[in-house]
Formats: structure tokens, C-alpha cells, sequence
């Protein structure tokens, strides 16, 4: 059981920098072509428990706070799986 846990999250690893390698390549490409070009950004930090939530405007950091909620209830989800298991 453990292997297929350790299996699935090296998959996930692996599968997350291929997306950022993605949407880097993307968003390179699509500001090469445009002239007037928008950044906008936003990001979450976990310090235990705690997260953490910025945006460079409003509507990011609701997007991020969105995101912060939904890896809180994966994080006590696998927590539950993984206490089951054990």
C-alpha cells in the first residue's frame, strides 16, 4: 500500500512541474506576441497550519485564499487516509 502512496505522489510531483514548465512556455510565447502585457500573480504559503495568502490585487487573493482552503481539507483528508492505513 505504502509503494502505490509513494508511487502516486512522485506522479504528482512530477505532473505539477511539467505544468509549470507548461505555463511558463505559454505565457513566454503569448507575451512575445502582445505588446501590452499584464502580470498578475498570487501565491500560498503553509507555515504549519497556517496559510498564508498573497495576490498583486484582490481578486488573486481570493482565487489563492480558494486554493489555501482546498489544500487544508486535502491535507486533513490524507492525514485521515493515511491514520486509517497505519
Amino acid at each position: 500500500m505504502w509503494d502505490k502512496l509513494v508511487f502516486i505522489g512522485f506522479i504528482t510531483i512530477m505532473i505539477g512541474i511539467a505544468l509549470i514548465i507548461i505555463g511558463s512556455i505559454i505565457s513566454v510565447l503569448r507575451a512575445s506576441s502582445e505588446e501590452n502585457v499584464e502580470v498578475e500573480a498570487g501565491g500560498v504559503v503553509f507555515i504549519g497550519p497556517i496559510p498564508i495568502v498573497f495576490g498583486t490585487n484582490k481578486q488573486i487573493a481570493w482565487y489563492m485564499l480558494l486554493t489555501a482552503v482546498v489544500l487544508a481539507i486535502l491535507m486533513i483528508v490524507m492525514l485521515y487516509i493515511t491514520r486509517k492505513i497505519i
